[in-house]
């Protein structure tokens, strides 16, 4: 087969495709907000009373006719969105530290007693177990706690007038790394 005349490959074709279309299709931009119960979530514009930050993503909506005026995007190589997703990190970390405050300021508030953890619930745990199982077989932990140089969350499940142990869960990448119980002296 002569080289001049070879066909074009189907991925080239697609890439050629998709090159033309991109500048038809660009929307708004892409805001990232939070719901009531923490969960994040991503749409062209917060509902209201949510504040939302801007990603700096274009929306991609189809019949849109681009924006001119459109700012270059944030971050243009990977150290910089490194950077970028490590801020955001950073900030969702201080929310839920001071979210967790709060909510440990108003459990002392109402003299809330611990839940401890049960002798049962405690053999039914093994490591590599998720965060969500955990949660699920032991409910809410008394006390928690997070490590940001190990990347490691610690739960307490603190002694009770019926169980006088203190359970200690650390979760790494949301499974369980290491199980102990303490007996109260």
């Amino acid at each position: 087969m002569n080289p001049r005349h070879r066909p074009i490959l189907p991925g080239a074709l697609c890439l050629v495709i998709a090159l033309s279309l991109s500048g038809q299709v660009a929307g708004g931009d892409v805001f990232r907000w939070k719901d009531s119960q923490g969960r994040t979530h991503y749409s062209e514009s917060p509902p209201d009373g949510t504040k939302g930050r801007n990603t700096g993503i274009a929306a991609q909506v189809p019949g849109n006719p681009p924006v001119a005026a459109r700012k270059p995007p944030e971050c243009q190589t990977v150290q910089c969105q490194y950077e970028r997703m490590r801020r955001y990190r950073l900030e969702d970390e201080a929310a839920h530290r001071s979210e967790r405050v709060a909510r440990s300021q108003d459990q002392a508030a109402r003299g809330a007693s611990p839940r401890g953890m049960s002798f049962d619930v405690f053999a039914r745990l093994e490591r590599g177990m998720s965060e969500g199982e955990v949660m699920d077989r032991a409910g809410p932990p008394d006390h928690e706690a997070f490590d940001g140089a190990l990347g490691a969350k610690t739960w307490s499940y603190l002694p009770t007038a019926t169980d006088p142990f203190t359970t200690r869960v650390i979760l790494r990448g949301g499974q369980v790394f290491e199980i102990d119980r303490i007996r109260r002296l």
